[in-house]
This record gives C-alpha cells, structure tokens and sequence, in this order.
C-alpha cells in the first residue's frame, strides 16, 4: 500500500542531524493502517511558515512498523501515532531543484486546493492513502530525482 505524509517539519528534523529522521508522528490513528512494507511518500515544505508555496518531495519511505506512544512518552507531544522507516529502501531525496512537485499534488485522487498547498495539507489532511494511478505518478516523479547529498552521505541507522 502507498500513503502520502505531508511532513511540516522536514527543514527542522533535518537540520544539523547526522542522520535522516526515521520516526515520525502525526495526530491521526489513520497511521496505524501502515504495514511492513508499506511506502510512504513525504511532500515537505521548503520555506517557513510551514504552509509554504514551495513544497518537495522529501522522501520515500519503506514502512517497518506504526504504532501509538503512551500519553507518558516524550514522542507524545509529536503525535500520539507514528511510524518508523526501515533504513535499507527508503530513500531521501535532494529538494532545492525539484519543480513541478506543487503541480503532481494538485492532480492527486485526494483535494489539495489552497492557494499554499500546506494549507490543504494540515493535520488529518496530511497523511493519505493513495490509489494506484497516484502511486504511479509518485513513483514516475521520483524516477527523475537525485539522491540527497547530505543525508545520503550522513544516514547509517535508525535510532
């Protein structure tokens, strides 16, 4: 199964990191659905504020597993729900050259009709199960990217 993760945050969980960010939460039990095996395809903002007009893709994902956090974990203030990448598969990708990213968005099965696509993307609007002819177009868009240098070169493991 493919999902789409708008993913705010990617700037700020990238930043300064010596290793990609490989669990990431969202106040929506719709995660749990995610399987082992599942791809996740993450749309980020590249500008703050996080409802941008510049939005990437970040990511491809290969799911390990999902799942909810105690009200007492320190994740919680993230989201109560998460999922986790398995580190062989998933896939960052280089963001501040990509075009037409905005305009792939904008013909998906799912609405995306703010005039800043973060503003169709907030909260439960963010995570998305996608159909085959939108997994498709993902798949066919990513074909055409480069790798992240950075993270790339950085990321060895999860934590």
């Amino acid at each position: 199964m493919d999902y789409f993760y708008y993913w705010p945050d990617y700037q700020q969980d990238t930043k300064n990191q010596t290793e990609p960010h490989y669990k990431l939460h969202r106040d929506t039990d719709n995660l749990l659905a995610i399987r082992e095996g599942d791809i996740i395809w993450c749309g980020i903002s590249l500008e703050t504020p996080r409802a941008s007009k510049r939005v990437a893709l970040g990511a491809k994902i290969i799911a390990k597993k999902s799942g909810s956090n105690d009200r007492t974990h320190p994740d919680w203030k993230y989201g109560p729900h998460y999922f986790v990448a398995e580190r062989v598969g998933t896939e960052f990708y280089e963001v501040d050259t990509q075009v037409d990213f905005e305009d792939l968005l904008r013909r998906l099965s799912f609405p995306v009709r703010a005039d800043h696509v973060g503003g169709s993307l907030q909260g439960k609007n963010g995570f998305r199960q996608l159909t085959e002819a939108d997994a498709k177009a993902f798949r066919e868009f990513a074909a055409r990217l480069a790798s992240h240098p950075v993270i790339v070169a950085k990321g060895k493991g999860i934590r």
